[in-house]
């Protein structure tokens, strides 16, 4: 009897396509819609939207697209992946700076996003000037 070998891969695209189905019926009973509702939206049979949410079938990179603009979230959020989950996985410390970035409202990311270019604009203004200042001399 032989026995099946998983490769790791293997493993990460069953976590993810099982993530990716459960996502499929959570999103749409948020939105408050049937089976009947998005296959209708989608173009497709009820049943074959069915295969999607219990993993019988995949989607079509074309359907996961159309999914998430019904659903209005992004083909990573509907395969349940995050960045968080990146840096799980691959077992690495997430930055103290996404840490905190994480914890800001929208207005306090939107400042620090704009502060960020300000430093990085200052520093390359700085390094300009003295290139040309060194050129001159």
């Amino acid at each position: 009897m032989s026995m099946q070998k998983f490769t790791f891969c293997d493993f990460i695209l069953k976590n993810v396509h099982h993530r990716a189905m459960n996502n499929l019926a959570k999103y749409r009973k948020s939105k408050g819609l049937l089976q009947k509702d998005v296959a209708r939206m989608l173009g497709i049979a009820t049943n074959t939207y069915s295969c999607y949410e219990t993993g019988t079938n995949e989607p079509s990179i074309s359907i996961l697209l159309n999914l998430a603009d019904i659903f209005d979230v992004t083909v990573d959020e509907l395969l349940g992946r995050s960045s968080s989950d990146i840096f799980d996985n691959a077992r690495i410390e997430q930055p103290e700076i996404l840490q905190l970035y994480e914890r800001m409202t929208p207005e306090e990311q939107n400042n620090l996003v704009n502060y960020a270019r300000g430093l990085i604009s200052g520093r390359e203004l700085r390094a300009s000037y003295e290139s040309r200042k060194n050129r001159l001399a």
